[in-house]
């Protein structure tokens, strides 16, 4: 018997299967033709039946979509190139003036994450635009 350990049935395997059970044989003789577990064979079966193919199509993103869309993030991020050194409320602000987006400071902070920005990055940022004096 052939253990899978997880991973999806090469293309040629999945084809076969489909046949045999296109032919209707029965889930034993599947099995022991392809020379994988029985339960395999079931559960190959069970997502034909369900899906129509071997196996569920990609689902959808769950939980709740973000705050903030990609055009905000990159607006974001022009800002942060002339700001460096903004801080979190000016950001916040800053959404609200263009996009009409009330967040939270946390959320200013998770977008900001996203970016892979740092304090140590921005204070960096921020020494590098100043002039000397």
């Amino acid at each position: 018997m052939m253990r899978v350990n997880g991973k999806r049935l090469p293309a040629t395997t999945q084809q076969a299967v489909v046949e045999h059970i296109a032919a209707g044989e029965e889930d034993s003789k599947v099995s022991a033709a392809c020379q994988f577990d029985r339960r395999t064979v079931a559960k190959l079966r069970l997502s034909l039946e369900y899906w129509g193919q071997c196996y569920p199509p990609p689902s959808v993103r769950l939980g709740r979509p973000p705050l903030l869309r990609q055009a905000q993030l990159e607006a974001l991020q022009l800002y942060l190139d002339g700001r460096p050194g903004a801080y979190l409320e000016e950001m916040q602000q800053c959404l609200y003036n263009d996009y009409d987006v009330e967040c939270s400071l946390s959320t200013v902070l998770g977008a900001l994450e996203k970016l892979h920005y740092s304090r140590k990055l921005a204070t960096k940022r921020a020494i590098e635009q100043s002039e000397p004096l």
